[in-house]
């Protein structure tokens, strides 16, 4: 009898998706390959895949009967801050730092799309990793391809310089 493998699959998806999102914080730069960037978009890129790819699955793993609490509520919780922000921007911008409305407005915009992002790959990954092992093989298998191809893509795309521009 074949052993089950579907965990190992689960996180070779995990690796793949890190690795994507590595690549395409890089590729978002414009900065290219050079060291000075590099490094600290590397770190934020593991860093923010450990929060938001890792964590999830860790969670989903786990045979306590606090883990949908624990997965869904801090999806919630990002959820709320995402609220806080719409609020913090629209309404009290600027008025507490001396900053100028718009400078407010444009780095509020940026925190309300990456705490909505944040908030919809942990729910992802979590559900991901609840189900992803109740489901067959060949799923899972779908996904990382299509991760695979996604990371070609973008490889692709940040090695012809005429894309770039």
């Amino acid at each position: 009898m074949e052993t089950d493998k579907r965990h190992l699959y689960v996180w070779l998806v995990i690796l793949v998706a890190i690795i994507d999102v590595i690549f395409a914080l890089i590729f978002i730069s414009h900065d290219g390959f050079e060291l000075d960037t590099l490094v600290p978009q590397v770190v934020v890129s593991i860093l923010a895949s450990l929060f938001v790819i890792v964590i999830p699955v860790l969670i989903s793993e786990s045979k306590s009967k606090w883990k949908n609490f624990f997965g869904y509520g801090i999806s919630i919780l990002l959820l709320l801050l995402t609220l806080y922000f719409v609020y913090d921007v629209f309404y009290l911008c600027g008025s507490r730092l001396g900053v100028s409305t718009i400078d407010c407005k444009v780095f509020g915009g940026m925190f309300i799309i990456i705490s909505a992002l944040l908030t919809i790959f942990f729910t992802i990954f979590y559900t991901l990793g609840i189900y992803a092992r109740k489901l067959n093989k060949k799923f899972i298998l779908s996904v990382m391809w299509i991760e695979i191809a996604l990371l070609i893509g973008i490889i692709i795309s940040l090695c012809i310089p005429s894309l770039n521009y």
